[in-house]
């Protein structure tokens, strides 16, 4: 049976790293960036509730999390927000519901915490707008991406 659990990502570091790589390698655009986690900072976001990890677990092996930042928003102070970090779930187990439940806990287990909104983001090479069109968020803004050449001036 697959649970889906609230857990501090900074209790679960040996057990997320391993993971960490292949998510990193899977989704990043830019693999000349190393991958260095600020645990630290994870740990104090935890502690101030400006954190949020859900974990997706069978027979206690850890299968996926979803993670994000929660904050009140800067222009209207009496709005929780959730904005996505990461998400993840390993490759075997990406059929199926699995996914799709790990996402909508999540948003439960926001929602019990009041949080109004939740941002999601997908990476262009890795397109999860299917499922989360299907999970009901609405495309409505657009990023873009620009690595600065620290050496020559603009």
């Amino acid at each position: 049976m697959t649970e889906y659990a609230a857990e501090r990502i900074s209790d679960l570091i040996p057990e997320i790293e391993p993971l960490l790589q292949d998510h990193f390698r899977e989704i990043s655009v830019y693999q000349d960036t190393e991958l260095d986690v600020d645990w630290d900072r994870y740990a104090r976001l935890e502690r101030t509730g400006g954190y949020s990890f859900l974990t997706c677990r069978r027979d206690g092996r850890l299968l996926g999390w979803a993670g994000f930042f929660v904050y009140t928003h800067i222009r209207y102070r009496n709005y929780l927000v959730a904005n996505e970090d990461m998400y993840y779930l390993r490759p075997e187990h990406r059929r199926g519901r699995t996914g799709i439940d790990l996402l909508k806990n999540a948003e439960r287990q926001l929602q019990q915490r009041g949080v109004r909104r939740i941002l999601m983001s997908t990476k262009v090479h890795e397109d999860h707008s299917r499922i989360l069109e299907y999970l009901g968020y609405e495309h409505h803004q657009k990023n873009f991406n620009k690595i600065l050449d620290t050496v020559n001036e603009i």
